[in-house]
């Protein structure tokens, strides 16, 4: 029986961010659409995540390896995130759309500049989750495990 070494991609304050960037955006959807009264509760999302931006940022500069800004780069770069993608050379555009930022970045500028644009935002997420289900399925069968 061989020994497992466990492998940390992503250390503890970077996952506490991401939990709390998920939760805090879905509750500044849930009181925006509520409106009203909870439209307070809406701006103190909004300055959660603006704080929650900002520590990201920092950890970004001087946190662990994986969670530095120049491991994760040049696929922010080749995303269409800095530098439209249909500006690019072919090639680039190619290697851009196989990544999965690139489709993540269409789905946000699709949601912060036009607003719902139900066909984009749909057709991005379904590309997003079936790079998923790939990743997932791959790392299952590299993993798998049986138990005696």
């Amino acid at each position: 029986m061989t020994a497992t070494i466990p492998v940390r991609i992503w250390d503890l304050p970077t996952r506490v961010f991401h939990v709390a960037l998920a939760a805090l955006v879905t509750a500044a959807i849930a009181t925006a659409e509520a409106g009203g009264e909870w439209m307070a509760w809406h701006l103190r999302c909004g300055e959660a995540v603006l704080a929650l931006l900002a520590f990201r940022w920092a950890w970004g500069l001087v946190g662990g390896r994986w969670s530095r800004f120049a491991s994760f780069m040049p696929a922010l770069m080749l995303s269409g995130f800095i530098y439209d993608l249909r500006n690019m050379p072919l090639a680039v555009q190619v290697v851009g759309r196989v990544l999965p930022a690139t489709h993540y970045m269409e789905v946000l500028k699709s949601l912060f500049l036009a607003g719902n644009l139900w066909p984009v935002i749909l057709k991005n997420c379904l590309i997003l989750i079936a790079y998923a289900v790939v990743v997932l399925a791959a790392a299952r069968l590299k993993t798998r495990k049986l138990l005696e």
